[in-house]
Parts: C-alpha cells; sequence; structure tokens
C-alpha cells in the first residue's frame, strides 16, 4: 500500500466515518462504484456459521469498489479472511496487531 493511501486509512480510522452498510438489504443499497467500504461482516445466521454469507458480502464489495477502491474489513483474526479475499482483491494487507481481531485493506 502506497504511503499516502496508509496514512489516508490512518487518518480515516481515527475518526467516525459515515457507513452505508449493504448485505442483502431491502431495498439494496445504489450500486456504486464507491471509493471506500468498511464493514465487520456477519459470520452467523442466527446461531449457525454461515461462510456463505460472507464470502457473498465480500464479493458483492469487489463489485460495487471503484478501480482504486478499497475494503476494510474488521474481523475475528481466526476467521483467516486474509486467505479469502484474495479470491476477489489483488491486494490484501493486515494493518492491525490486535491478538484477536484483524483489520485488512483490499484492493
Amino acid at each position: 500500500m502506497r504511503a499516502g493511501r496508509r496514512l489516508a486509512l490512518a487518518a480515516l480510522l481515527a475518526v467516525a466515518v459515515p457507513m452505508l452498510a449493504h448485505a442483502d438489504l431491502d431495498p439494496p443499497a445504489p450500486p456504486g462504484p464507491y471509493d471506500l467500504i468498511v464493514t465487520n461482516p456477519p459470520f452467523h445466521q442466527g446461531h449457525a456459521e454461515d461462510r456463505d454469507l460472507t464470502d457473498r458480502l465480500l464479493r458483492d464489495a469487489a463489485a460495487h469498489l471503484g478501480a482504486e477502491g478499497m475494503l476494510v474489513v474488521v474481523a475475528q483474526r481466526h476467521r483467516e479472511l486474509h486467505r479469502r479475499l484474495p479470491r476477489w482483491f489483488e491486494q490484501v494487507e493486515s494493518v492491525s496487531a490486535h491478538p484477536s481481531h484483524v483489520v485488512l485493506v483490499a484492493s
């Protein structure tokens, strides 16, 4: 990640950001393209873990980003999203060092 983008991301994460959530919304969110999508994706439907739900959200995020867009994902580290995000994104970088959670930036 370029230094300027890293600095912009750090500033963004330090302040409140208006967010548009999109995950099977009715009515659906506008199609974009977006420069930035920030998510803490769901992993469960009811009590059952649902990897397909998470994968659909990540796939849809990639489809809704502009050419220079970024996805920022906050998730539990053991979900190993860093292994799944490359299906839809060329670059995936961890930008946190918390023992239980990870912040990933994908573009």
